[in-house]
């Protein structure tokens, strides 16, 4: 610029010279001399230089704006985002290429079109209103709607707009960016739905789900915790767990959500009991990290489980239960053994004896215990509930009571007082005389000793009661009518609410050494129940127990007593038979009584050495009886094998107690008996008699 202005200055001081000398008339003036000729032509070359030189900056300037002239279009076409201007009236009066790609119109086309032609009818108050408050308020104005290309696609776009003044500050055009936001629009409303998937799915879980900050507070909750609090939406946030859970100050000492914060990459899970709302929950925290690995909040879930538990309880009673079933399915089968042992050889020794022989009486109390043993055994199967084939009969029970009290008055000391209340129309029950026998004798034990020192009043009460239907509801297999009922009280030192629910436990007792198994309950609860009964206890710590049994009454109907029966003479054969017990004395009792009656008897201990005889004879036998559980093969594997060598062999098989076999299972395998031990001489002589004369 300066260079600029100093050549202009020396033009116009040449200019001024020149015309100087020029305007000397010819002749009148001095001639130049040649320096001062030298002198201008020298000046005159060098203001050419300088011309020539503005002449090239000239060019380079042009050449520069040409340039910028060019980037600037190309940025203004080509940039990403769409320029358009617009006249105060709505028309477009420029715009880029993007905004004409952007509208799927040419450039040409698009101008002095209104830009309302492009946008969808039902937004056209946003646009509307967006240039009203850029009038309003001459601030840049941002708004979103839909357009329509030409082709009809329609797509999101933004407006940023600002007003264009004119040189008297009047509204001119509006200058505005035109944004292409359907992939940013697409991205919201997926978040959107994303959000409200997620919210409908808090609140639909059916488990207590807060979200709590560092300090145990909560700050969200779902559904399910607003309706188990009975707050409104929003009605536990700021609170904390353990205030809302517990009405406590301070954490559950074994709150996931504390070790959750302590140890902020883990998870943790807690079962907790809650006294005061009366629920056992499974607490579960997972923490939520931010973008740098660090604690955010926490996931914090509460489980009702209260009744998973009860069930859990109840299924732990049921496998012991179970449990105490199989014990006494092993006893049985032990004892059977013994008790058939027990009661062949007293039979045995009573038959040798002759009728003036002392020792008969002797051996007439051993078949009778004998015979007491087997119906123990019938209760412990009864009990176990594996079994039941116990004989049910149409009884009085205010005989079996009176009968009871003879037995347990003579074995009271004088310091116990015993009181009965029985209504002799009290009703007729359907049960096993035995097993009713034994459920009292069991309620009176258990009722002695729970007095203490032996001191107090027990009484029995028996009458009839009718139960509605609210009064059995917690019994599904009962049904309500008319029951006979039996109360034993004692006035002992009663029962915790604890020992309450647990006296019907198998081997569950508070009694001192000495005094009881803890077994009699269980058994009453199991008989009550097989016959279709009910048992109610109320008991009060410091004034004793009540125990009240029902029992459905049935229509009274009395038989003549049966005349005695006339002893017979055992039914005897020639028959061979193979006899296989794995108990010794057992296979010794069998071999004895059938040889006695005059079979040829061929005994094993081993059911696979009986198997290798039988096969290297099978013609040599005529009737195999057999025990059930042996070692290494049992009394149905054996059958099996036996019948596949010789299909017509009949086969008795004898069982103290086995979940294998069973009368129906035995028929199933080509058995023709089922015997349950233990079995006395008499019965054994006669079912070898009626195989044996069926075959």
């Amino acid at each position: 610029m300066h260079r600029d202005k100093s050549s202009a200055n020396k033009f116009m001081d040449l200019r001024k010279r020149a015309h100087a000398y020029l305007s000397i008339p010819i002749g009148n003036g001095r001639a130049l001399s040649q320096e001062e000729v030298k002198k201008l032509v020298h000046e005159l070359d060098t203001y050419q230089i300088e011309l020539e030189l503005q002449n090239e900056d000239l060019r380079k300037t042009q050449q520069e704006l040409e340039q910028s002239r060019r980037k600037y279009t190309n940025l203004y076409d080509f940039a990403p985002v769409g320029y358009l201007t617009v006249s105060g009236t709505g028309l477009i009066v420029e715009a880029n290429l993007t905004a004409a790609d952007m509208l799927g119109v040419a450039r040409g086309s698009l101008l002095r079109q209104p830009l309302s032609a492009f946008i969808l009818e039902a937004d056209q108050d946003i646009h509307y209103h967006c240039r009203k408050r850029l009038l309003e308020s001459k601030k840049k104005q941002s708004c979103q709607f839909r357009c329509r290309k030409k082709d009809g696609t329609i797509f999101h776009a933004q407006l940023k707009s600002t007003v264009d003044f004119e040189m008297d500050g009047h509204t001119s055009r509006f200058r505005t960016i035109m944004t292409d936001i359907t992939e940013q629009k697409k991205i919201e409303i997926a978040i959107q739905q994303g959000k409200r998937e997620w919210e409908q799915t808090f609140d639909a879980m059916p488990d207590i789900v807060t979200l709590l900050d560092k300090d145990l507070r909560i700050f969200r909750a779902n559904e399910a915790a607003h309706v188990f609090f009975k707050v409104q939406p929003g009605g536990l946030n700021g609170r904390h767990c353990h205030e809302l859970f517990r009405k406590a100050a301070s954490p559950c000492p074994d709150c996931p959500a504390v070790r959750t914060i302590e140890n902020p990459l883990h998870s943790f899970t807690e079962i907790v009991e809650h006294p005061t709302l009366g629920k056992i929950f499974q607490l579960s925290s997972s923490p939520v990290l931010d973008e740098n690995g660090e604690l955010q909040y926490l996931v914090h879930t509460a489980k009702d489980i209260s009744e998973i538990k009860r069930m859990e309880e109840d299924l732990f009673q049921s496998r012991k239960m179970e449990a105490m079933g199989t014990l006494a399915g092993g006893i049985a089968h032990d004892f059977n053994n013994i008790l058939t042992a027990i009661m062949g050889y007293a039979e045995l020794t009573k038959n040798s004896l002759s009728r003036s022989d002392l020792p008969e009486d002797h051996v007439d109390q051993i078949l009778h215990a004998a015979n007491r043993a087997k119906e123990l055994v019938k209760q412990i199967l009864t009990f176990s509930r594996k079994r039941q084939d116990s004989t049910k009969v149409q009884l009085q029970p205010q005989i079996i009571v009176k009968e009871a009290l003879k037995m347990l008055r003579a074995s009271l000391p004088t310091t116990t007082e015993l009181k009965e209340d029985i209504d002799p129309e009290c009703g007729d029950i359907m049960m096993d005389p035995s097993q009713f026998h034994q459920l009292l004798m069991n309620l009176y034990t258990n009722a002695f000793h729970a007095l203490p020192e032996e001191q107090g009043t027990i009484t029995i009460r028996l009458s009839n009661k009718i139960l509605g239907a609210k009064e059995v509801s917690s019994e599904p297999e009962v049904s309500p009518g008319l029951f006979v009922e039996l109360v034993v009280q004692d006035t002992g030192c009663g029962m915790e609410k604890q020992v309450l629910t647990r006296i019907f436990e198998p081997y569950y007792t508070t009694k001192g050494t000495g005094k009881g198994s803890g077994i009699g309950l269980a058994v009453v609860y199991g008989i009550v129940k097989s016959h279709g009964g009910l048992v109610k206890v109320e008991s009060t710590v410091g004034k004793g127990s009540m125990f009240k049994l029902y029992f459905p009454a049935v229509e009274k109907r009395y038989k003549q007593k049966e005349a005695p029966e006339e002893k017979k003479a055992l039914p005897t054969g020639t028959e061979r038979i193979l006899v296989v017990d794995d108990e010794e004395m057992i296979s010794n009792f069998l071999k004895t009584c059938l040889t006695g009656l005059g079979y040829t008897v061929t005994a094993h201990t081993s059911s696979l050495q009986a198997l290798a005889d039988f096969n290297s004879r099978p013609d040599a036998f005529d009737l195999v009886v057999t025990d059930q559980t042996m070692p290494r093969m049992p009394g149905s594997d054996l059958s099996r094998k036996l019948l596949a060598a010789r299909p017509d062999i009949p086969i008795i098989i004898c069982t103290g107690y086995s979940s294998m076999i069973s009368e129906k299972k035995a028929k199933e395998l080509g058995i023709r008996k089922f015997v349950l031990k233990p079995v006395s001489m008499k019965d054994m002589a006669n079912i070898v008699r009626e195989v044996l004369d069926r075959n």
